[in-house]
């Protein structure tokens, strides 16, 4: 598995500061401060303390990674969960999003609002066939995984994904999940380990463990 890394450093959107109160004192001011400091003032500020506090998004810098590691989401109804998804995919380093069926689209509001902006960021295609879309994918050397419990899915911990050299996650619709259609295209399918009386989670949520569990295998 191949990583592209981007040292220019942190990419992203701050879309406001939240103001916390501690006693009488208002944390605003100070992480104002801290965002306006250069790289070295930050840290010679953070080596200088002795007690836990939030870091501002300055101090925060990070290097752009990212992954041969695809997510289609297919048929979603929740605008709110495809913004989540938008979040993720900017978090944890894919490649590109794509959405397929009815899923709502980055024009949507409430989209706009979950993702946080995100989406001028992460790379984004709509096709509204599902199939044809995972089929192109197979041809290019993709591993379709999709993310479902099945009569042959296996526990996702259990797989290295840094063996496969590009993957595409799909992830199916909040009701009903992978359309047979879709399952019929993968190559494998992986489950989360219950421990509860459910025996599904909420879509976001289940695709944040999953792409965590596949992208950490690529460092």
């Amino acid at each position: 598995m191949s990583v592209t890394r981007y040292d220019s450093g942190y990419v992203g959107h701050v879309t406001g500061i939240r103001q916390t109160e501690v006693g009488n004192d208002s944390r605003t001011a100070d992480m104002l401060k801290r965002d306006e400091m250069s790289e070295a003032e930050a840290m010679v500020y953070k080596n200088t303390e002795s007690t836990h506090r939030q870091l501002s998004h300055r101090e925060c810098q990070h290097p752009v990674e990212k992954f041969l590691v695809t997510v289609l989401v297919d048929d979603f109804d929740v605008p709110m969960n495809v913004g989540s998804v938008f979040r993720l995919c900017d978090a944890l380093g894919v490649e590109k999003l794509y959405l397929t069926g009815v899923s709502p689209l980055p024009s949507n509001r409430k989209v706009v609002k979950t993702s946080r902006s995100t989406e001028h960021y992460v790379d984004h295609e709509y096709r509204a066939d599902a199939v044809g879309m995972v089929n192109d994918l197979k041809r290019s050397g993709y591993t379709i995984i999709g993310l479902e419990i099945t009569s042959r899915s296996v526990d996702l911990r259990t797989i290295d994904f840094s063996r496969m050299e590009k993957i595409c996650l799909i992830v199916g619709a909040e009701g009903t999940g992978i359309k047979q259609a879709l399952l019929d295209c993968c190559d494998l399918t992986v489950h989360i380990a219950m421990r509860g009386m459910n025996s599904s989670m909420n879509v976001a949520t289940a695709c944040a463990i999953a792409l965590y569990e596949i992208t950490r295998r690529f460092k």
